[in-house]
């Protein structure tokens, strides 16, 4: 998903739905790749009052103004692994995110930006007017 900043920041707070149209959320947070500043991760607000986030990663998914469709079921983003929105997403946090999402341990992205070594990823900061 390559998205301009302005995109970006219309991303924050985003309806998220599945690939059925199911509602899962909205969107809290962006990881970019610190090499290339392209999304690898959202967090996907969930619950009742939204309090827990889920890491889903963006590859495949389709943005339109203020709704993301995920490649996923509701309930495979529901039962992800736990981890942390800390500011930055460890390697290993990611391999095992890929892993669960039936992605390879680069999220088969590591192709079209070979220069990225993806160590890490951080949040990007919501910019606001």
């Amino acid at each position: 998903m390559v998205l301009s900043a302005e995109e970006l920041d219309h991303l924050y707070d985003a309806l998220v739905f599945d690939r059925e149209g199911d509602k899962i959320g909205t969107v809290g947070q962006i990881y970019l790749d610190d090499a290339t500043e392209l999304p690898n991760f959202i967090t996907v607000r969930t619950g009742l009052f939204g309090t827990k986030e889920t890491f889903v990663p963006v590859r495949d998914a389709e943005f339109t103004g203020d709704t993301i469709v995920l490649p996923y079921e509701k309930a495979m983003v529901k039962d992800a692994p736990n981890v942390e929105p800390d500011g930055h997403l460890e390697r290993a946090e990611q391999q095992a995110l890929f892993a669960y999402f039936g992605l390879d341990g680069n999220g088969e992205a590591k192709a079209e930006h070979p220069d990225s070594d993806r160590d890490r990823l951080r949040r990007r900061e919501r910019h606001t007017s």
